[in-house]
């Protein structure tokens, strides 16, 4: 393992990006290893490993609206 990555929302409230980071601290620092935060739609779309079109991950951000990126090569657009 070269990493530990935690996803830093949108879609986590505080709480929740708070005790997954903790987490992930104390998992990472006996073996020495780097904690990125990652975004969870990013962490979604990168689920498609060389695929070349588009893809739009969408997260329900409750009262009729939503969070949702769109990712078609090397462009990243997040829309909220």
């Amino acid at each position: 393992m070269d990493l530990i990555a935690v996803a830093g929302g949108p879609g986590s409230f505080t709480g929740g990006v708070r005790i997954g980071l903790s987490a992930a601290k104390a998992l990472a620092h006996p073996f020495n290893l780097p904690v990125v935060m990652i975004s969870s739609l990013k962490g979604l779309a990168y689920n498609l490993p060389g695929y070349d079109g588009i893809v739009c991950p969408i997260l329900d951000a409750r009262r009729v609206k939503c969070t949702l990126q769109l990712t078609g090569g090397s462009r990243i657009h997040c829309l909220q």
